[in-house]
C-alpha cells in the first residue's frame, strides 16, 4: 500500500514540476528572438561571444530534430519489407524530444541575454542623454577667471598651442562689446601671468586688428608678430556678458586659434551678483543650465565624421541679443567637451575687432540654428543645416534654466 501511495505522489510532483516548468516557459516572450540583430550591438564583447555560442547550439538541436523526424518517417524498404522499425522510430522520438528541449532551453538563454542588452541600451540612452545636460557654476569674477583660465590654458597647451594672446576683458551688453577698464585689465593680466608661469607662453599683442587687406588672406595682425611666426598661435577671448537691471552675468573664457577660428576650449561660469547693486533689479538673469534631447544620437554622429565639418551659429530667430549670445555659449561649450564638433568663434571676433557693418568671410560649411518653440522663451528646436544646400535636421529640443551651482 505504501509503494502505491509512493508511486502517486511522485507522479504528482512531477506533474506539478512539469506545470511549472509549462507556465515559465508561456511567460517567455520568444518574439525578443527576431530582434537579435537590433540588440545585439549593445552587448560587450563576451556576451556576443555567448550569444554566438547558444545560437550555435539551438542550430545544433534543431538538426538533432530534423534526424529524428527522418528517422521517424522512414518506411520499410521493398528488399525488406518486414523490417522492425520501431526501434528507428523511438529512436527518432528520442532525438526529437531532446532537440525541442534543447532547443527551448537554448532560446530561453538567448532571451535572457537579449534581455539583458535591451537594459544595457537603455541605459546607454539615457547616459547619451544626460551627457548634454549642462549647469555651470556660480562664483565672484576673481575665483571665476583663475578656474576658467587655468583649464581654457591647459587644454590649449595640450593640444600644442605655444604661444597665447591675451587681449583684455570684454564686456557684452545689448548685443555691444567694449573694452573693460584697465583696473579689471591689469587685474586679469596677473591671473593668467600667474598661471602660465615658467611657460613663458602668453603674450600681450601691441595694436591687435583684424585686417581685411593682407595677402592671401584676411587675419589678426599685430605689432610684435613677427617674434612668433613660427609658433602656434591661440587668442584668449574674455568676455563678461551682462544683462540690463542685473548685477550678475556670465563670465565667458574661450581659447581660439588665432588662424582658423576654431574653438579650443571653452569654460562659463556665473558671476555672483554683486552685493552693492541696487536690490529691486527687474531683469531676468540669463540661462544657466539646459538640456539637449539628442535621442537619435545626431550629435554622436556629426562628431564621428570622417571628414567634419566646421559649425557656426545662427542666431536669427532670436530677438535678445544677450540671451542668444548665452544659448550659444552654452550650447557650444557642452557640444564640443561631448561630441568633439569642431566649432568656429567667429562671432567674437566680429563684436570684438569689426565694425558694425562688417563681416567675417565664410569660415563655416555648417551651422547649428535655433527656433523658438510653442512661444515657450526657454524652449527651442536645435537643427544642424549645412550652408551649401541648405540642407537641414533637427537635432531634439533644447530647454534653459536658470539654476547655477554654488
Amino acid at each position: 500500500m505504501s509503494k502505491i501511495l509512493t508511486f502517486f505522489i511522485a507522479c504528482f510532483l512531477v506533474l506539478q514540476l512539469s506545470a511549472k516548468s509549462t507556465s515559465k516557459d508561456e511567460e517567455v516572450d520568444f518574439s525578443m528572438l527576431e530582434r537579435s540583430t537590433e540588440l545585439s550591438r549593445y552587448l560587450d564583447s563576451k556576451q556576443r561571444v555567448q550569444l554566438i555560442k547558444l545560437e550555435e547550439s539551438v542550430q545544433a538541436a534543431l538538426e538533432k530534430i530534423r534526424s529524428g523526424e527522418y528517422m521517424k518517417a522512414r518506411k520499410p524498404s521493398s528488399l525488406n519489407p518486414n523490417e522492425d522499425l520501431k526501434p528507428f522510430h523511438a529512436k527518432g522520438e528520442q532525438l526529437v524530444e531532446e532537440g525541442e528541449l534543447e532547443a527551448r532551453t537554448q532560446r530561453l538563454r538567448i532571451v535572457q541575454l537579449l534581455r539583458t542588452a535591451e537594459t544595457q541600451k537603455e541605459a546607454q540612452a539615457k547616459a547619451r542623454a544626460a551627457r548634454y545636460n549642462f549647469r555651470i557654476e556660480e562664483m565672484d569674477f576673481t575665483a571665476a577667471l583663475k578656474q576658467s583660465a587655468e583649464k581654457v590654458m591647459a587644454d590649449a597647451w595640450a593640444k600644442g598651442y605655444d604661444h597665447v594672446l591675451f587681449d583684455g576683458v570684454r564686456i557684452v551688453e545689448a548685443g555691444k562689446s567694449r573694452i573693460s577698464d584697465v583696473e579689471t585689465r591689469n587685474m586679469a593680466y596677473d591671473i593668467l601671468v600667474g598661471i602660465d608661469g615658467t611657460r613663458f607662453t602668453l603674450t600681450m599683442p601691441i595694436d591687435l586688428s583684424y585686417s581685411t587687406t593682407t595677402e592671401p588672406a584676411p587675419r589678426f595682425v599685430y605689432e610684435n608678430e613677427a617674434a612668433f611666426v613660427d609658433s602656434k598661435g591661440a587668442l584668449l577671448a574674455i568676455e563678461k556678458i551682462e544683462t540690463p537691471n542685473q548685477s550678475s552675468g556670465i563670465l565667458a573664457v574661450r581659447a581660439i586659434d588665432l588662424q582658423k577660428f576654431t574653438l579650443i576650449s571653452s569654460e562659463l561660469i556665473t558671476l555672483a551678483p554683486d552685493e552693492s547693486a541696487p536690490s529691486d533689479t527687474t531683469g531676468t538673469p540669463l540661462p544657466t543650465s539646459g538640456m539637449i534631447e539628442d535621442g537619435a544620437g545626431i550629435l554622436d554622429t556629426l562628431g564621428a565624421l570622417k571628414t567634419p565639418y566646421q559649425f557656426g551659429w545662427d542666431l536669427t530667430q532670436l530677438e535678445d541679443p544677450e540671451r542668444a549670445l548665452a544659448y550659444s555659449l552654452l550650447l557650444q561649450q557642452t557640444i564640443q567637451q561631448n561630441a568633439g564638433i569642431q566649432l568656429l568663434e567667429t562671432q567674437f571676433v566680429e563684436r570684438s575687432y569689426l565694425q558694425a557693418n562688417e563681416t567675417l568671410a565664410q569660415h563655416a560649411n555648417a551651422v547649428f540654428q535655433l527656433d523658438p518653440r510653442d512661444g515657450n522663451e526657454a524652449v527651442f528646436t536645435l537643427s544642424s543645416r549645412l550652408i551649401s544646400n541648405n540642407r537641414q535636421v533637427v537635432i531634439g529640443q533644447v530647454s534653459f534654466g536658470s539654476d547655477a551651482v554654488n
